[in-house]
């Protein structure tokens, strides 16, 4: 019980606060990280990426103007909402209850 109240409360937390998320400034280590991420990636010749927990999917974006396939999930409705708006797949699933076959489906892999 403690646990779905504190998921209860991480959704409302983060619902309540997507708008002002979506409008902050990316700290300049998040877009290094981001960077390296991609750097990493490209190197292994990756197309495909599930980002769990995809906020309001200004990371999701910016990997899918660079060519990747992408699918986001998050706890939070108006953040998925974001991501939508943004043209990214985008469902709203507790991480800790993830459903590969949906993902799987999403990312196209047999």
């Amino acid at each position: 019980m403690q646990n779905i109240n504190l998921k209860n409360n991480l959704r409302e937390t983060y619902d309540k606060y997507a708008q002002d998320r979506e409008s902050s400034v990316m700290q300049d280590w998040k877009l290094e990280e981001r960077a390296r991420l991609l750097s990493a990636l490209q190197k292994e010749h990756k197309h495909k990426l599930l980002e769990i927990g995809a906020g309001t999917g200004r990371d999701s974006k910016f990997f899918q103007d660079q060519g990747f396939e992408l699918t986001c999930i998050d706890l939070s409705p108006a953040m998925i909402d974001l991501c939508s708006q943004k043209g990214l797949n985008a469902l709203v699933m507790d991480m800790t209850k993830i459903d590969l076959q949906i993902i799987l489906l999403m990312l196209s892999i047999p």
